[in-house]
This record gives structure tokens, C-alpha cells and sequence, in this order.
């Protein structure tokens, strides 16, 4: 394929096609909002491993493999036993 010959497209000669408008920024647009709150970062942080992982349901002490599994399983931190529904 020869990329020299007059097939090639000329962008310059679409510059005022509405088609390709959005293709090039407008000035003073930015894609970024300015106003970027720390509210969209909610998400809990784990209480860290110097306080220990306490179950949701009973208050009792888990480690934390169990809390991270009841995290990712059920939502919130439960012990073995409220997982299985005992201490309903």
C-alpha cells in the first residue's frame, strides 16, 4: 500500500466537519473535574492489626484471615460462628 498517494485523509481539510468537533478540545474544557471531593472515598479501612478484628454480630475477637474472608463473603466482619448463623 502506498500511504503517499492522494488517498491518504487530510485531517486539516475536516478541521470544521461537526463530525470531527469532538475529536479536538474546546478551549478551557478539561475532561478532569475541578472539584474532586475525599467523600468518593468511602470505602472502610480495616481497623489495623494492633487493635485486633472484632466480630459484628457477637463482639467476639477473629483474626484476620476470618475478617478478611467474612468481608469479602458476607460484608461486614462476622466470627466463624455468626457466619454459620449460630448466634442469630
Amino acid at each position: 500500500m502506498d500511504f503517499e498517494s492522494d488517498d491518504t485523509f487530510d485531517a486539516e481539510a475536516f478541521e470544521n466537519n461537526p463530525a470531527f468537533q469532538s475529536d479536538s478540545p474546546e478551549e478551557g474544557s478539561t475532561d478532569i473535574p475541578e472539584d474532586i471531593s475525599d467523600e468518593l472515598n468511602t470505602e472502610e479501612t480495616p481497623i489495623s492489626s494492633d487493635e485486633g478484628y472484632f466480630c459484628d454480630g457477637c463482639g467476639t475477637e477473629i483474626n484476620e484471615r476470618v475478617y478478611d474472608y467474612s468481608l469479602n463473603k458476607f460484608g461486614r466482619p462476622l466470627c466463624i460462628k455468626c457466619q454459620r448463623g449460630g448466634n442469630r
